[in-house]
């Protein structure tokens, strides 16, 4: 059941991951994965390739990101797109990148552990990412300056940053 319900939300494209349908239900996180290839298999079906954008919202809304972050992310996240740069990448990693990058130019606060934490990424996916974005859309991190805040220590451009 759980299978099925992760199925029905990837073809609906509606933004799940397996560990938060464990999460609710009794089922384990492999099991789920199991069936859900097994379902792919009988039914002959190939779910969507969820993009970027879907995942904006969910990450910015748990690690309390503005509405005008997000929309930056998103613009973020179409340019690249223009560029070819998000094909074969995570969309969690591209999403969690362009709202690190949109937080970072909105002088919005987050540090990569919370951003990454939120997006269930790893730092090095999204500090890989964030590097990614800068270079191709031809943004200078040294114009940026992650330690105008006081609390954060862990920023781009620095020791413990990028």
């Amino acid at each position: 059941v759980a299978a099925s319900l992760y199925l029905a939300c990837r073809m609906a494209g509606i933004v799940r991951t397996i560990d938060e349908i464990a999460e609710a239900s009794t089922a384990k996180k492999r099991e789920i994965a199991r069936c859900y290839r097994l379902l792919l298999k009988e039914l002959k079906v190939k779910p969507p390739i969820p993009e970027p954008e879907t995942y904006i919202q969910k990450i910015a809304k748990k690690a309390q990101i503005s509405q005008k972050t997000q929309m930056d992310a998103i613009k973020i996240i179409e340019k690249a797109k223009k560029m070819h740069i998000t094909e074969g990448k995570d969309p969690k990693g591209t999403a969690a990148a362009a709202l690190y990058l949109a937080c970072l130019l909105n002088k919005e606060w987050k540090t990569q552990h919370e951003i990454a934490k939120n997006a269930n990424i790893t730092e090095i996916t999204l500090r890989k990412r964030y590097k990614t974005l800068t270079k191709i859309l031809n943004i200078n991190p040294q114009t940026i300056n992650p330690y105008a805040h006081p609390k954060n220590k862990r920023r781009t451009g620095g020791p413990g940053g990028i």
